[in-house]
C-alpha cells in the first residue's frame, strides 16, 4: 500500500514538473541551443521546437539510470543504446567514459540526424550510429513517425492503430543474435533499451545474446517498459519480467516515469 502511495505521489510530481517546464518553454525562441547537465557534464542539445524542450529538460527521470550505467561502464567496455533518439544516453555516457564503444541504434532517418549532430557537438565522435531497427526477425518494417520528428518512430503492431503518428518510414529490421552470429555487431557490457512497446520483439530476437551463447552477456539492462503498447505485441509486463528472471537476472531498482516504468536489470550471477 505504503509504495503505490508513493509511486503516485511520484508520478504526479513528474506531472507538475513537465507541465511547468512546457509552460516555460512556450516563450523560448527556436532552434536555441541548451545545455543540461546529466552525469557531472553539460550536455549541449540543439532544440527547434516548445515539445523537444520539454523533453530535454523533464529528463531527471533518466537519470537515476544514467548514474547506474555510468558506475557499472568503463573504458573499453561496450554499450547499446537501443532507441537512441537525440543521444541523451549516448552523448551522456561517451561524455562521462572515454574510451566507451558506444552503438547507438536510431532507425528514424530525421531523429539519426539529430543523433549524429548531438553527438558530434559534445565531442563523442568514435560512436558508432545504427540504423536499422531490433526487432525478433529480418525484414522491411514500416516505422510510424512522430508529427513533429521529436521521438522516435514505433512500429504498429497487426490491427493497433496509433494516433499519434501521421507518416511512415521503411526501414530494416532484424534481431541482434543474428546480427551477432554474422559478426556484424559485438557483444554488449550493458544496453538501454527504450523502443516505443517493441521491448518484446527485442528481447524474443536476444534470447541467445542473453543465454551467453555468445561468450558473454549484458552486466546491466536499463529497460523502459511501455505498458499501453505491450499488449498490442501480444505480450504483458509480466512477460517481460519472467524474460529476465528466466535468464538469471534480478531487478536492480524501478520506478515510475511518467505513463511508463524504468527497470534496471542486472546479471544475478556476477
Amino acid at each position: 500500500m505504503m509504495k503505490a502511495l508513493r509511486d503516485a505521489c511520484r508520478r504526479s510530481s513528474h506531472r507538475l514538473e513537465w507541465w511547468a517546464i512546457r509552460f516555460v518553454s512556450l516563450f523560448a525562441r527556436y532552434p536555441v541551443s541548451i545545455a543540461y547537465p546529466f552525469l557531472g557534464e553539460k550536455i549541449r542539445f540543439e532544440v527547434r521546437n516548445s515539445l523537444e524542450y520539454t523533453k530535454i529538460l523533464s529528463s531527471d527521470g533518466e537519470k537515476r539510470s544514467l548514474d547506474f550505467l555510468a558506475g557499472s561502464l568503463g573504458s573499453g567496455d561496450v554499450f547499446f543504446d537501443l532507441g537512441a533518439g537525440k543521444g541523451l544516453y549516448a552523448a551522456s555516457l561517451g561524455k562521462k567514459i572515454r574510451g566507451l564503444k558506444i552503438f547507438a541504434f536510431e532507425p528514424n532517418p530525421a531523429e539519426r540526424g539529430r543523433l549524429e549532430a548531438h553527438l558530434a557537438v559534445n565531442g563523442v565522435l568514435g560512436a558508432t550510429v545504427v540504423e536499422w531497427a531490433v526487432s525478433d526477425s529480418e525484414e522491411d518494417r514500416e516505422l510510424d513517425l512522430f508529427f513533429d520528428d521529436v521521438s522516435a518512430g514505433a512500429f504498429r503492431p497487426h490491427g493497433y492503430e496509433n494516433r499519434r503518428y501521421d507518416r511512415q518510414a521503411r526501414v530494416l529490421s532484424r534481431s541482434l543474435d543474428s546480427a551477432l552470429r554474422r559478426g556484424l555487431l559485438p557483444v554488449p557490457d550493458a544496453m538501454k533499451i527504450d523502443i516505443e512497446g517493441a521491448e518484446v520483439l527485442c528481447l524474443r530476437g536476444s534470447a541467445a545474446l542473453f543465454d551467453g551463447v555468445f561468450g558473454k552477456r549484458p552486466r546491466t539492462v536499463c529497460l523502459e517498459l511501455h505498458y499501453r503498447t505491450l499488449s498490442a505485441y501480444g505480450a504483458s509486463p509480466a512477460d517481460v519480467l519472467s524474460f529476465f528472471a528466466e535468464k538469471g537476472y534480478r531487478i536492480a531498482d524501478d520506478y515510475p516515469r511518467g505513463t511508463e516504468w524504468q527497470y534496471i536489470f542486472v546479471d544475478a550471477k556476477t
